[in-house]
Parts: C-alpha cells; structure tokens; sequence
C-alpha cells in the first residue's frame, strides 16, 4: 500500500512493466485510499480471482478492488491528454499482476515461521 501511494506510485510489478495507480482523475492516491485497494483485493481473492479477472472486461480495465477504491492502473510514459488512452493493456495488467505474485510468493517462501 505504501508504494502505491508513494512518489512511484506502484508496486515493484507495475513499476517493472511501466504502469502506475491513480485515482479516477489520474491524480496520486492517498495512503487510505492505497489500503482500501489493498484490502478489497481479499474480496477479489475470495471470489475465485473473479475481481482479477474483471480487469479483461470492463471499459476502464478495473478489477473490483480498483472499483471499490476508485482507482485506475494506467500506463506511466504517456502524457496526461486523455486518461482513458492511457488504460493498461490486458497483458500489461497480467504482466503487473504475475511479477506482484512472483514477488509474493518469494517473500513468503523466505518467511520463517516457529513450529
């Protein structure tokens, strides 16, 4: 959440393939409005990764967690014309999606819990 709502504005994913998160009007989000993205993303887990694939569908290439919280993941090196031109592209958003995990999951893996 820290790093959505940062001067980079993404996560180490969407920085490695150029995208960023911004509200609605392509504004830097809040560190409140990066924890309701965050957790909203639980919902979009529970629902068998349904908000994920929501991305594919909808006009502004939303997941439900970016419904919830407002926010749009867009391309970084475009100039701020017009907002919806800048959408990510589905395979950018998978892209982000799959180096986030990978990320994930090479933290956990490296978490020692006591048994």
């Amino acid at each position: 959440t820290y790093m959505e709502s940062s001067k980079k504005q993404a996560t180490f994913g969407k920085a490695a393939v150029g995208l960023i998160v911004t509200d609605l009007n392509g504004n830097r989000i809040s560190f409140g409005k990066a924890n309701v993205r965050f957790f909203s993303k639980i919902l979009s887990c529970l629902i068998l990764y349904i908000g994920f694939l929501m991305v594919a569908f909808t006009k502004k290439k939303q997941g439900l967690h970016d419904m919830i919280a407002e926010t749009l993941v867009i391309k970084n090196n475009t100039p701020d014309t017009v907002l919806l031109s800048k959408q990510a592209t589905r395979l950018e958003s998978v892209k982000a999606i799959l180096c986030d995990g990978l990320f994930h999951i090479m933290v956990i893996r490296n978490l020692h819990v006591p048994e």
